[in-house]
């Protein structure tokens, strides 16, 4: 993707660049992934990349060319749901500008420029229901589940700050926005957090979330060689591989900030095998 046009701005994609990225994504996933992780791996990608505008573009192809979209307004709609739920989630793991930098192209090319005009955000009905115990107690349920019993361990590094952050961590970040899997699935969020905290080149957090991808998909245990273990890590190697092709996609700025080719002085990307190596495995918890 590194066309220009003649005032150097990038060009947008062709269709040829979106069919061939949109099939190499597709291939590199192993079933137990679903059928709509290939465009959650994509969309998040681009919104994470230099370039969050092309979203919008994303949305236009997959819109026009995959009959699963294109086919129904309820298909559409639903396809928009996913798309925003993955952008609020996006908020705790990139920031609110990169998101906006992303959505509002999005919703402009939705709506042909018209926008929005009735005032929800005014509408407090919508979270009559919601308590901070109740979030809480969410919170502490999704970490777990991405975690095990490690958690703390994570915590106790917060120092000084571990009350506030923490209580952040478990009722807003995890309660609020990565344990709501009311549009995505517990799998399909933390494939959003795998993927933007990847993208960002930081392999620490990443290999939690090597660790994570794998625990939701049932990996247990320090025992790499049996069956089903070989298994997870098959499927967690090709959403990396994924991931990979997005971000190659998405031009050599994208590359260099995200860490994949080592040239930012680090390790490059986390390897399943590096879990029971750095971490002591995928977790005795059930």
């Amino acid at each position: 993707m590194s066309a220009t046009n003649g005032d150097s701005t990038p060009a947008s994609p062709t269709k040829e660049q979106w069919d061939e990225l949109y099939k190499d994504v597709k291939e590199s996933l192993l079933e137990e992934m679903g059928e709509e992780s290939w465009y959650i791996i994509i969309a998040t990608v681009i919104t994470v990349s230099p370039q969050p505008h092309l979203l919008a573009d994303f949305w236009t192809y997959v819109t026009t060319h995959d009959a699963t979209f294109s086919s129904t307004p309820e298909s559409q709609t639903r396809l928009s749901d996913r798309l925003r739920d993955m952008l609020l989630k996006l908020i705790v793991l990139i920031g609110a500008p990169q998101v906006l930098s992303a959505m509002i192209p999005l919703a402009q090319r939705q709506t042909d420029g018209k926008g929005e005009q009735e005032r929800g955000e005014l509408d407090l009905q919508q979270w009559s229901d919601i308590t901070l115990p109740s979030l809480h107690a969410r919170g502490i349920e999704a970490i777990t589940s991405v975690y095990g019993t490690l958690w703390p361990r994570i915590f106790a590094t917060f120092g000084p700050h571990r009350a506030q952050v923490g209580l952040h961590e478990i009722a807003i970040v995890y309660g609020l926005y990565l344990g709501d899997f009311s549009r995505l699935t517990a799998l399909e969020t933390e494939l959003v957090a795998f993927t933007a905290i990847t993208c960002q080149g930081l392999r620490g957090p990443s290999l939690w979330h090597v660790r994570g991808l794998g625990r939701v998909l049932g990996a247990r245990g320090a025992d790499d060689e049996n069956p089903h273990m070989r298994r997870v890590k098959d499927v967690v190697r090709g959403v990396k591989v994924a991931v990979a092709r997005a971000v190659e996609f998405c031009g050599p700025e994208m590359v260099a900030r995200s860490g994949l080719d080592g040239s930012n002085g680090g390790l490059g990307w986390p390897n399943v095998g590096d879990v029971v190596r750095e971490l002591g495995g995928w977790g005795d918890d059930g």
